[in-house]
């Protein structure tokens, strides 16, 4: 995947939620120079280390520091490095933060899932057995940063456990990102909208290791 490419797909990607109406805001990827954020000012991870999760989430909602702001608030962010002469990806950070809490809800629920859910695509968002996870898929080509087994090139992380480490096939695009929110947390809305949402997934350079590949791992 070269960044021409990335950064296409993304628009694309983020004009399709939009159009379909999953989003309810949005900042279209921003490039500069062998990189790809979700807005000018760029990553602001560092200031986030150490905070409660609501803490974390609420500095990122007020920063705007997402690609899309989905109907029940989770936010999706997807940050691209890519190699000097553009044709391979460097590095990525491909999260997803799902809101803390929602708004109102108790106070008018048959009013919260008219405004906010439209036709129930994400009814089940608000059943109390649902609980919501963070997840991010992290990626390094730096060989000095990984350790087989317990820091893999391609891996991602469940829950902000930072030594949760599940091994991937490799570096991951934005479709196949998106398709893996949309699939296994919107379902519903999925499934309604599957004509009309459908990117090719493409994958990258394997960079599992043989260690890797005899544990549970993802592929695609």
């Amino acid at each position: 995947m070269r960044i021409n490419e990335a950064f296409d797909e993304l628009n694309a990607i983020t004009l399709k939620l939009v159009e379909l109406g999953l989003s309810i805001q949005q900042n279209f990827p921003y490039r500069e120079g062998n990189s790809i954020s979700c807005k000018k000012d760029g990553d602001i991870s560092n200031l986030l280390k150490n905070v409660s999760y609501k803490e974390k989430y609420d500095l990122i909602n007020k920063d705007q520091n997402y690609n899309v702001k989905l109907l029940d608030g989770a936010l999706l962010q997807l940050m691209y490095t890519f190699t000097t002469n553009n044709r391979e990806v460097a590095s990525h950070r491909l999260a997803y933060f799902p809101a803390p809490h929602l708004p109102d809800y108790e106070s008018e629920p048959e009013a919260y899932e008219t405004k906010y859910f439209g036709e129930s695509e994400f009814h089940d968002l608000i059943d109390e057995n649902v609980v919501k996870v963070p997840f991010r898929f992290d990626y390094s080509a730096k060989a000095e940063i990984f350790k087989e087994i317990h820091h893999p090139y391609s891996h991602l992380h469940l829950g902000e456990y930072e030594s949760c480490r599940i091994p991937v096939y490799g570096p991951v695009c934005p479709s196949a990102f998106i398709n893996f929110v949309l699939r296994n947390f919107y379902n519903s809305a999925l499934r309604n909208y599957c004509d009309d949402f459908s990117f090719a997934v493409t994958r990258g350079n394997k960079t599992l290791a043989d260690k890797e590949s005899s544990l549970m791992h993802i592929s695609f």
